[in-house]
């Protein structure tokens, strides 16, 4: 009683003084890249970034429940980018990635599947025609993409030291009150092998469709997305994800995201395939305060079904396909959006100009105790149980950005972990903490 009484009452401290950091550019379908330089007459323009960040994982669990590990983590990621445009609406974009991680080997690598040592590659090259005053444009080659906040397809958001992208192409069709985008993709599997441009163009694991139907201010100011994605894999497995999508404002003040997701085709459940139907839910509301240090609370609720009879029928488990949970489901990576709830409160501010500052509170729980535990790779973090508790546990976040002197960005988090039921029934079930300190050049 008296350890529950002391969880809550530092939870209700921080969320009063400390407060959830926003990254504004989640909401675009492509990265975008502050500061760069234009140089003759703006045909072309050229940017980079370099980062180095401090990460320290202590208590983290493995699937067996037979220990834990420990790692730390130093990272230098190296990118730099070229943008040539002939015309006003033709143009060509590329950019070259290098991540080290110094730090290699890792005590159970996967926990840290994007921060082994990477050769230096192409991280994008793409074409893109974009004509004035037409409602077409169209882009092709290796490029980030992301959809519904990088939570089907993603691209690690700045954080993971390789960043996720996609061989494919694009045609997107925009006026005033809808967007259509139809896309092939091609997820860039990492390929840690050292040598320069090593990843293969066009390679495994699947070849993925997407149509993605923008319909803009229906009324009030509300949009609503209808999507669909089929994920073509070479295993033999294929993925139908529907979707619907509401999202706005309110007034000036309220913001609500809702969206339902629905999966259906096949899964491949060790030698056999099962007939698949899963699904997954999130509602993602806030409200911001009109006063000094522009303060704003919020409440996320996620869910995605899980198995309660695996291996024996119908195949229940959502898959996430290529999101980047990260920024969703807590900065520890402990969970995915899959067989889960996750109810998260949330707040933040901007004191000073230049500074953001937040705290988060997630409670987790398992859709289906029979099913696995899933971390934000999709890795097993804990085997399911029968006759455990749903209940995973609580997790803490803090947060900060600092931009400063023009080019420069500190970032710091820390986050706490408090194991419950179902991890004390199935394995080492003490608490876990996660630190990581960066700093960001970016010109």
């Amino acid at each position: 009683m008296r350890e529950a009484f002391k969880k809550w009452t530092l939870f209700w401290i921080v969320m009063v003084c400390v407060l959830f950091g926003k990254v504004d550019y989640l909401e675009a379908n492509f990265t975008k890249y502050k500061n760069g330089t234009s140089v003759w007459d703006g045909k072309i323009k050229f940017g980079g970034r370099i980062r180095f960040r401090q990460e320290i994982k202590d208590g983290y669990y493995i699937p067996n429940g037979q220990k834990k590990v420990h790692d730390d983590l130093s990272l230098l990621q190296t990118r730099i980018y070229v943008e040539f445009m002939p015309t006003e609406e033709i143009g060509f974009h590329l950019m070259f990635e290098d991540a080290r991680d110094f730090t290699e080997p890792h005590p159970y690598k996967p926990l840290v599947p994007y921060a082994y040592d990477t050769a230096f590659d192409v991280q994008q090259a793409y074409v893109f025609y974009q004509p004035k005053n037409s409602s077409f444009s169209f882009w092709a080659g290796r490029r980030e993409v992301f959809y519904l906040k990088h939570r089907l397809i993603g691209t690690t958001i700045g954080w993971g030291n390789k960043v996720i992208t996609y061989d494919g192409a694009m045609v997107t069709f925009e006026d005033k009150k809808f967007k259509l985008d139809l896309a092939y993709l091609n997820w860039v599997r990492p390929q840690h092998t050292g040598r320069l441009f090593e990843h293969t163009w066009f390679g495994e694991p699947a070849n993925t469709l997407v149509g993605w139907l923008t319909l803009k201010d229906l009324f009030s100011g509300a949009s609503l997305d209808i999507y669909t994605i089929y994920d073509d894999r070479r295993n033999g497995e294929d993925i139908y994800t529907i979707g619907l999508r509401a999202y706005g404002k309110i007034g000036s003040s309220i913001g609500y995201d809702i969206n339902g997701s629905l999966q259906l085709g096949d899964a491949l459940v060790g030698s056999e395939f099962q007939d698949r139907i899963a699904g997954a839910f999130y509602l993602d509301t806030w409200y911001a305060f009109d006063m000094p240090w522009k303060p704003t609370i919020g409440l996320e609720y996620f869910m995605a079904t899980g198995d309660s009879h695996p291996g024996n029928g119908d195949y229940h488990t959502f898959d996430q396909l290529y999101a980047t949970p990260h920024y969703s489901y807590g900065y520890m990576d402990l969970m995915g959006w899959q067989n889960m709830h996750d109810l998260n409160l949330k707040t933040w501010i901007k004191p000073v100009k230049g500074l953001k500052c937040g705290a988060a509170f997630h409670t987790f729980w398992l859709f289906a105790n029979e099913d696995n535990w899933y971390n934000a790779y999709k890795k097993v973090q804990r085997f399911g149980q029968e006759d455990a508790s749903h209940y995973i546990g609580n997790e803490l976040d803090f947060i900060f950005f600092y931009d400063f002197a023009k080019y420069f960005t500190l970032v710091g988090t820390y986050s706490h972990f408090f194991a419950g039921k179902f991890v004390a029934q199935t394995g080492q079930s003490s608490d876990a903490d996660f630190f990581s300190m960066e700093i960001r050049f970016e010109f």
